[in-house]
């Protein structure tokens, strides 16, 4: 809860919202009345990440007894009752998974009930496309193109579970980043050959370090320049 003090934070020290130095990820929320407009009493500033409504919201007070209430602490609790259904939705959520849902639910920094709370007809790990598009995967609710059929071959994916959608549902779905070659994959451009490791390719310094991995040549794949632009390079293997 970034506060009800009315105040523009400026500064990284600040509790509640900077104080640990964004180590733990903390989400800053501030409160909107009904109909978007942030309160006055709601702190604002630095650390503070979206807005969500904490405008006489219904709910328990100390005595257990219901009554309207307002601040950005109840603005906090609709965030983090959003964050938990999409933890139960499309399973175990990394940070960036959930700033990222946070962000595409969000217009001007304010938390959309609807678009956070909307139910995609595809799970996790649903094979997409359109009749004119090419494949994508559903990963926490947002597709990710998969840009060359290396990539797919390298999660050994199979063709026939990709399902053809209409295009209205297809746009629905909100598009990420391209996807990257699987972990621990082996490729190779005209000089020299990469494991995939954290979305980035890295060089392998010689064959004896690669035979000394326990790397085999034959597992050692050519993809398109586009795949090899995709993943960033990364530290020399030694």
């Amino acid at each position: 809860a970034s506060g009800n003090s009315g105040l523009t934070i400026t500064s990284p020290t600040v509790s509640p919202l900077n104080n640990d130095g964004s180590k733990n990820w903390v989400i800053g929320v501030g409160s909107t009345d009904n109909r978007g407009v942030t309160m006055p009493y709601s702190n604002e500033g630095l650390g503070v990440d979206v807005l969500a409504p904490g405008e006489n919201i219904i709910g328990y007070n100390h005595q257990n007894v219901l009554q309207y209430r307002s601040g950005t602490s109840i603005a906090t609790a609709m965030v983090s009752g959003i964050v938990s259904s999409w933890r139960d939705y499309y399973g175990r959520l990394n940070p960036e998974e959930a700033m990222n849902l946070i962000r595409i639910s969000s217009q001007n920094r304010i938390i959309s009930m609807d678009r956070a709370m909307a139910r995609r007809n595809y799970p996790n790990g649903a094979l997409i496309r359109t009749n004119n598009s090419g494949v994508f995967i559903v990963r926490q609710g947002i597709k990710r193109p998969i840009i060359d059929p290396i990539v797919f071959l390298s999660y050994y994916y199979r063709w026939e579970d990709i399902s053809v959608i209409d295009q209205v549902n297809f746009d629905l779905i909100p598009t990420g980043d391209a996807l990257p070659l699987r972990e621990g994959f082996l490729i190779a451009d005209r000089d020299k050959v990469y494991v995939i490791e954290q979305g980035m390719k890295r060089p392998i310094a010689s064959p004896q370090v690669f035979l000394g991995l326990g790397y085999q040549w034959s597992n050692i794949q050519f993809p398109s320049q586009d795949v090899l632009n995709n993943h960033p390079t990364g530290a020399v293997v030694g």
